[in-house]
């Protein structure tokens, strides 16, 4: 996967941005409608993006991309939800590019980009008020391991038990590096998700040689796959069949008896 001033691409990035913004959209709408239903609730969709990048980007070949932000923006102007949104990202370049790509927020709304580590700069980022806060943390590190550790203290904290993470994972490249020697990875994949304090998980299918994929959890009970999207509850017989394939080499498949989720 080639990586061009800090962004990767490969032939399934133009598809990972449509299917992101149509989870976006969904997940919004069904929180508007718990916000709007239910009293002692923060009036605020709550957006955490881990992994903001500059908004927009070329993939050196002419074909510009509208980053997570950009793509959030939108789905929630067409909702029509308030919201609160926090971009985290480490380059100061892709900061300053972000700022003038989104340039003013929309009225009734707030966002704040930060420039910073994301596993130091979420700490304290929302407050813990009585009131409970619903969105979504969304993690999309380029070419490098998913904060696994920061998401399982997140997860512990008060103000994020209705906050839903999503994650987008290359799988194969987390079991290539799970297996090299001199790995500090200790777990599997479904091993870190069950240190994540989230009941309930949706997968999406994972693509090509990489097995690149969508990993959503929630507290909420009926929390709904989506199969026109190839998104599965893990506790379907389809979601445990993706499980196999990017927790498992193909290697231990083939060897049967594995330990499902």
């Amino acid at each position: 996967m080639p990586i061009i001033e800090g962004v990767g691409f490969s032939e399934h990035t133009k598809e990972k941005y449509r299917v992101l913004s149509g989870i976006t959209g969904m997940h919004l709408k069904m929180t508007k409608g718990i916000i709007h239903r239910w009293r002692g609730i923060d009036p605020y969709y709550y957006y955490v993006d881990l992994n903001a990048g500059p908004g927009r980007y070329s993939n050196g070949n002419g074909y510009i991309y509208e980053g997570s932000p950009v793509l959030f923006r939108k789905v929630a102007r067409i909702e029509d939800i308030n919201y609160r949104a926090f971009y985290i990202e480490i380059q100061e370049a892709h900061c300053n590019h972000l700022r003038e790509v989104l340039g003013e927020c929309p009225e009734g709304s707030y966002e704040k980009v930060i420039c910073g580590d994301n596993t130091k700069e979420t700490t304290g980022l929302l407050d813990n008020s009585r009131e409970k806060k619903y969105g979504l943390i969304f993690s999309d590190p380029t070419g490098s391991v998913p904060p696994f550790d920061m998401l399982a203290k997140l997860s512990k904290l008060p103000e994020y038990r209705c906050i839903d993470f999503m994650i987008y994972l290359t799988a194969a490249s987390y079991k290539r590096i799970l297996k090299a020697s001199h790995c500090d990875l200790e777990y599997s994949i479904i091993e870190q998700l069950s240190r994540i304090r989230k009941s309930n998980w949706v997968i999406r299918e994972p693509v090509g040689k990489h097995q690149f994929t969508f990993l959503i959890g929630s507290n909420w009970k009926k929390f709904p796959g989506w199969k026109n999207q190839r998104l599965y509850r893990l506790d379907s017989s389809e979601g445990q069949e993706c499980m196999k394939k990017i927790n498992y080499t193909k290697a231990e498949q083939s060897r049967g008896q594995l330990e499902l989720f």
